[in-house]
């Protein structure tokens, strides 16, 4: 039997981002994404992804340590806003200040089926793992503000970013 070879790609972008402000919802016991569904519900991508003024989609947030709260977990859900937004907050969410600061973006592969969501994931984590940002003068920099899973969707792949700062 052949075997089909097949190669995964994934695109890393270094973003300059603004200062600006992320509406977020905490979860209490989340580690993951399905976690926060269970605990939290699946409504939020929604809520998130019909704010006007949004700088991207609805994102699951790791939150660095010095942004949790005391009980809540690291995980939370969100979405950038710009610094001056002053639009409506939804009920439960609260809205906090980000610095501005570079991100990488990760950008893997569309993918033809709804099966391939968790492939998808795996992928760009996988890619994440084995990337040395210390090459072109940068560190990964969680400490700083949250990583954001953007989720994948089969026409656009899956996108997670990740805060740096320059070595």
């Amino acid at each position: 039997m052949e075997r089909k070879k097949t190669v995964d790609i994934v695109t890393v972008t270094l973003i300059e981002r603004p200062a600006r402000r992320l509406m977020l919802l905490r979860s209490v016991k989340a580690s993951d994404y399905f976690s926060y569904c269970e605990e939290m519900g699946c409504d939020w991508e929604e809520i998130l992804n019909n704010i006007p003024d949004k700088l991207d989609s609805a994102a699951i947030l790791t939150l660095p340590d010095k942004l949790v709260k005391t009980g809540t977990s690291a995980i939370a859900a969100g979405i950038e806003v710009p610094a001056d937004y002053s639009g409506k907050l939804p009920e439960k969410y609260e809205i906090i200040e980000l610095p501005a600061c570079e991100m990488l973006y990760f950008q893997g592969m569309p993918y033809e089926d709804k099966e391939g969501f968790i492939r998808a994931i795996e992928i760009v984590n996988k890619a994440i793992e084995e990337y040395k940002p210390e090459m072109f003068g940068y560190k990964f920099a969680c400490d700083l503000i949250p990583e954001f899973n953007f989720g994948a969707l089969p026409e656009k792949g899956a996108r997670i970013m990740k805060p740096v700062k320059a070595l």
